[in-house]
């Protein structure tokens, strides 16, 4: 004789991918290669932003500056229509466009307007062309009083004048 509890087991069917479930919408375990994620159902792949651990066979979040990642959270994609970041195979990270800089978030921040490359929203490091990188590191079109002109390899930029200048 089948008891009544066999019988709601039976008919209760869990979500694709599950092998055990708490209702419809509720899985706690996964089928062989597929991955609980935070919607608490279960996915061949995870979403972007997180990578399948095979030990725990669940999502988890990657970097901040990865779009995919591996199980060592080194990036394996970027997102530089949205992020503005490209991955740089020597350290496996997401580093900021040209004209954008890292504020250790998901979206990378833009330049001054006459920075091609800054550090921050104040501090450039390289300037447009007809511009030159001041004392300060800001983008000017001329030197500060008692600065001169110096040619460097890619930047012109100013430089205090010796004390007697």
């Amino acid at each position: 004789m089948v008891s009544d509890s066999d019988r709601f087991w039976r008919s209760l069917s869990c979500p694709f991918g599950c092998s055990t479930c708490k209702s419809l919408q509720l899985c706690t375990s996964c089928l062989n290669g597929f991955y609980l994620a935070s919607d608490n159902l279960c996915y061949s792949s995870c979403p972007p932003r997180f990578f399948g651990n095979n030990y725990t066979k669940t999502c988890q979040i990657c970097p901040y500056d990865c779009l995919t990642c591996d199980n060592f959270k080194n990036c394996l994609s970027c997102d530089p229509t949205n992020d503005k970041r490209r991955l740089f195979n020597g350290t496996n990270r997401c580093l900021p466009l040209p004209g954008y800089y890292e504020n250790y978030s998901q979206i990378c921040l833009s330049c001054p307007s006459k920075c091609t490359m800054c550090l921050s929203s104040q501090i450039c490091s390289s300037c447009i062309d007809g511009y030159f990188l001041s004392i300060s590191s800001t983008c000017e079109s001329i030197c500060q009083a008692r600065s001169i002109i110096v040619a460097g390899s890619k930047q012109m930029s100013c430089q205090k004048c010796p004390y007697d200048c």
